[in-house]
């Protein structure tokens, strides 16, 4: 399942960025393999940049974010796509994360 990771850099290597509309980058894994980093364009925008987001990353396919907090009208776009959101307890480097994620299925 092609699953983005909010994250602070654009390697497996990096942490998870502390929130889900404002992460510098988007880390997109699928079968704990990096298939792209995505730079956030939207990281530094007014308000709203959650549902923004959404929207790019369900262009892109992803089925499932992770991230440590999901602001409101994030979650409502997410539901409204039908993204699988999970939030993120501890701060494991993202290579970790997307190994346990293969775990989860």
């Amino acid at each position: 399942m092609l699953t983005a990771l909010a994250a602070e850099g654009p390697t497996l290597d990096a942490v998870p960025a502390e929130r889900f509309g404002r992460a510098p980058y988007f880390v997109l894994v699928e079968g704990g393999n990096l298939v792209e980093a995505i730079p956030n364009q939207e990281a530094q925008g007014s308000s709203g940049v959650g549902g923004r987001v959404v929207m790019q990353l369900a262009q892109k396919g992803v089925r499932r974010v992770v991230a440590p907090q999901f602001g409101p009208k994030a979650q409502t776009a997410l539901d409204a796509a039908g993204i699988e959101a999970l939030p993120l307890t501890g701060g494991p480097t993202l290579k970790e994360l997307a190994a346990s994620l293969e775990t989860r299925g």
